[in-house]
């Protein structure tokens, strides 16, 4: 048996009001001593009735000066009223009652709904955010492997830039391979360009620079492919304009021998 979806069915707050068949009431009596959970349900129900019943909200003082105050003045007529029947009066007190009743289940099923739909949301900011990280970690092992199959092709130098005196922390590495004269760049460690800025990776023959492209930073294991360069000395990385420039016009930031 499903407590649960036996709790969300209606039929307890429908015992709590005495609406049931008698063959019901008996039922959704023997299953409240064999399960607490529905005993402890039937008990909040009743709680949440009286609770509601006896709030005693009092209608403000003008509430009758603002009713009457929409209705235009008429002249009064003498209306005869017969006294109320002893089973109107009954009728009354039961609207009355039902009434009552009605408004607190409407109350104690509204919390419920709102308890679960808090719930609910809690449950699916925690799968994105889950989701988010685990996306992240998947990014960050396709870059670690990248930079593995970089490692393991004999063809590809591996060239360390280091940090010049001005930018002694920054440091990238660069993958050359001379048969095939490609280029790549990783463990980029930079200070951040700034807005409308972006470093550029250069090569050198002798004084002569070589564009090799601009580059993203924020991702130091971010695998990043690079103009093809077919000769060079060494590697420098400068800070220019975003999308850079034909010759280099900022500081060196990290340099290294390409042999």
């Amino acid at each position: 048996m499903d407590i649960q979806n036996y709790i969300s069915s209606g039929i307890l707050e429908s015992y709590v009001l005495g609406v049931l068949e008698d063959s019901e009431a008996a039922e959704v009596a023997r299953l409240s001593l064999q399960h607490p959970e529905i005993q402890k349900e039937i008990e909040a129900i009743e709680i949440a009735l009286l609770a509601y019943s006896s709030a005693g909200n009092k209608p403000s003082k003008d509430l009758k000066g603002k009713i009457f105050a929409d209705f235009p003045e008429k002249e009064a007529k003498h209306i005869y009223m017969a006294p109320p029947s002893r089973f109107g009066s009954y009728i009354v007190a039961a609207s009355v009652s039902v009434l009552v009743v009605s408004m607190g289940i409407n109350f104690y099923l509204f919390n419920r709904w709102s308890d679960s739909r808090d719930k609910l949301s809690v449950l699916q900011d925690e799968k994105t955010t889950m989701a988010e990280q685990l996306n992240s970690k998947q990014v960050s092992f396709e870059a670690l492997q990248r930079s593995l199959a970089l490692l393991e092709n004999p063809d590809n130098i591996v060239i360390p830039l280091q940090g010049t005196p001005d930018f002694p922390s920054s440091k990238a590495v660069v993958y050359w391979n001379k048969a095939s004269n490609e280029v790549y760049i990783s463990g980029i460690k930079l200070p951040d360009p700034g807005e409308g800025l972006q470093y550029q990776l250069w090569a050198l023959v002798g004084a002569t620079p070589i564009d090799a492209g601009v580059f993203d930073t924020g991702n130091d294991m971010h695998v990043q492919k690079m103009y093809a360069i077919a000769k060079a000395d060494k590697f420098a990385i400068t800070l220019e304009k975003k999308g850079g420039n034909a010759t280099p016009t900022g500081k060196i930031y990290v340099l290294g021998n390409a042999s």
